[in-house]
């Protein structure tokens, strides 16, 4: 998978559910997701506003879910990377999911996450993830 093109340092473990809650949180308020992704229904807001942040009990992986505004992060989950990538299939569902052919990891999703991963993981994030994106072939827009 492209994303493990991410160390786990310094884009590392949140410690906690309420640790995850709170990076989460960050992401959502942050200036350039709310320029990026505003709600349409509150502009100054981000489309993450709001975002629900479960313990994924009893999953097996993370997830985002459909037709309710949640990830799940389960323990061996809770990493930063994980959650932008939680994070942008929330943004590219909400943007483009009905559209024909949406990919739950197309072109819109590896967008969404690459930008997400540069605004707030930084540059070398965004340059990791964009190199691996480039090695595999995955599209981007």
């Amino acid at each position: 998978m492209a994303d493990s093109a991410l160390p786990l340092r310094p884009y590392g473990w949140l410690t906690s559910l309420a640790a995850a809650r709170a990076f989460v949180g960050h992401v959502a308020a942050h200036p350039a997701v709310v320029a990026r992704w505003p709600d349409p229904a509150r502009p100054d807001r981000s489309l993450l506003a709001g975002l629900e942040v479960t313990d994924g009990r009893g999953r097996r992986s993370a997830a985002s879910y459909i037709g309710r505004h949640a990830i799940a992060l389960p323990v061996r989950y809770r990493m930063r990377w994980v959650a932008l990538h939680e994070c942008a299939h929330v943004i590219a569902r909400a943007l483009h999911g009905a559209e024909p052919g949406y990919a739950p990891h197309g072109a819109e999703f590896a967008g969404a996450y690459l930008a997400l991963c540069g605004l707030v993981l930084g540059p070398d994030a965004h340059s990791r993830l964009a190199a691996a994106f480039r090695a595999e072939a995955v599209r981007v827009r």
